[in-house]
């Protein structure tokens, strides 16, 4: 049974929700609209991120070529520098290297006071030789 208040005023409350509905239905649509994105601006998000890797990717391996070539290049030079280094001198023929000059040093040394002592001599003769050269010059004359 219903009660008598309803009987007075249910074609009020009808027409209320049947006017009302249609509002409260648009406000909540409206609500749901704003609140969340739509498929539409989801793949315009989507679009733009997808972009923005693509871009990062596509400078990434640009960054990661430059620096395999600038690797190869260290590369080259330091199979250079490992090749020079490989036909240098070690320490220990370095020494002994320093060991053999300091020797003839040494012999040189004595060649040359032998050789002062050889220039001494050839003098002596030579100013002999200039006296007998002209003795014999003074004796023919």
């Amino acid at each position: 049974m219903m009660p008598d208040w309803l009987k007075e005023w249910w074609p009020f409350i009808a027409v209320s929700i049947a006017i009302g509905s249609p509002l409260v239905q648009a406000w909540v649509g409206w609500s749901v609209r704003a609140r969340f994105a739509s498929k539409d601006d989801l793949a315009a998000e989507a679009k733009a991120r997808n972009e923005a890797i693509d871009t990062e990717r596509k400078s990434r391996h640009e960054r990661e070529a430059e620096m395999r070539e600038a690797a190869m290049a260290v590369r080259g030079r330091l199979d250079r520098v490992e090749t020079a280094i490989e036909h240098l001198p070690t320490a220990e023929a370095v020494a002994t290297l320093t060991l053999q000059l300091t020797r003839v040093e040494g012999k040189l040394a004595v060649f040359e006071e032998r050789a002062n002592g050889f220039v001494a001599l050839f003098e002596r003769t030579d100013r002999q030789v200039q006296i007998m050269d002209e003795f014999l010059r003074r004796a023919n004359s």
